[in-house]
């Protein structure tokens, strides 16, 4: 079962300029991340064959007309001790907008989209204090009358949205670096001090040379151990990559479907770690059954330019899942 967003209810009318072919060489390196040393933009602008100035000058570019949303690190919440949590609602349809806005005026509200199911209204939370996602949708609940369905990560196999070019500009699709299981079993290791540095990157990686000089002022740490311990972060995945976060949106990418897979308990993390590795999903997860009105527990994102893609895209999933499927 595949379930296409219907209307994105945040605002991404955002019109970017036409990327060169250079352009998109660059935006795919700085997709894949950054290494976490003192001068880390040095090493990639001397891959895209670029003074250390442009490439930092493109970025600001980049993130001022709406390219990009932001560059920096992408903290894994649950790794630094806060928590996220899908949830859905059935709304009736005469009070979708205003239950909408009122969802939406939460700040642990991330992400919120209409879709075409009888639950049509899916929302993310996130919370630097987890206790605070249960407060949240009683919150929801009470305001709106309506029971919110709460569907919690069980085991996550990928999360990573790369964005390539539009076909024709002689560029491979490449995916992001897999990320390994043994990365996601590794303990945190997250304490106050990481906590800082994760305060000080809120807004992003600084655009200068020399950004983890910025970041030590700012914590009051000295840059070297700044970065051992974003080293050590990366390492462990309380940071899954530092780099380019682009507007897919914007980037031609506006078709998305959440695609959900009823499959044999015993086979879902086996499909799970295949559906992931395609580099056309950007995440896949194991969630909880709610029986009897939601059998999935497989969820994948898939992306694309347009339906047609994105049908083709769910397609190989559904071969994969194959005999499975109950």
């Amino acid at each position: 079962m595949n379930e296409p967003s219907a209307k994105h209810i945040s605002n991404h009318g955002v019109t970017v300029p036409a990327l060169s072919v250079a352009d998109w060489r660059a935006l795919d390196r700085l997709q894949d991340g950054l290494p976490v040393d003192a001068e880390p933009f040095g090493s990639v602008a001397k891959e895209l064959n670029l003074r250390v100035e442009a490439l930092l000058a493109l970025i600001g570019d980049w993130i001022d007309v709406g390219v990009l949303t932001r560059f920096g690190p992408l903290f894994d919440a649950e790794r630094i001790g806060g928590a996220v949590r899908l949830c859905a609602m059935n709304i009736p349809q005469d009070r979708f907008e205003d239950i909408a806005e009122r969802v939406n005026a939460y700040p642990e509200v991330a992400h919120n989209y209409e879709r075409r199911h009888k639950l049509n209204m899916w929302f993310v939370l996130a919370s630097d204090r987890p206790e605070r996602l249960d407060e949240v949708v009683a919150l929801i609940e009470r305001e709106t009358g309506l029971p919110v369905l709460g569907l919690p990560k069980l085991k996550e196999f990928f999360i990573g949205l790369k964005v390539t070019p539009p076909p024709g500009m002689g560029l491979p699709e490449t995916p992001l670096p897999e990320r390994t299981a043994s990365m996601s079993d590794t303990p945190p290791g997250f304490d106050e001090t990481d906590r800082h540095l994760v305060e000080a990157l809120q807004t992003g990686l600084p655009l200068v040379p020399r950004p983890y000089d910025v970041i030590a002022e700012r914590t009051g740490l000295k840059p070297d151990v700044v970065v051992a311990r974003m080293a050590d972060m990366l390492r462990r995945g309380s940071i899954r990559r530092i780099g380019a976060v682009p507007n897919h949106f914007a980037l031609g990418w506006t078709e998305n479907a959440m695609t959900v897979w009823d499959v044999d308990e015993d086979a879902i993390d086996t499909l799970g770690a295949r559906i992931g590795r395609l580099p056309f999903v950007s995440h896949c997860y194991r969630r909880p059954r709610r029986l009897p009105d939601w059998p999935y527990s497989l969820f994948a994102m898939v992306h694309g330019r347009s339906w047609g893609e994105v049908d083709k895209k769910i397609a190989a999933i559904t071969d994969i899942c194959g005999t499975w499927l109950r």
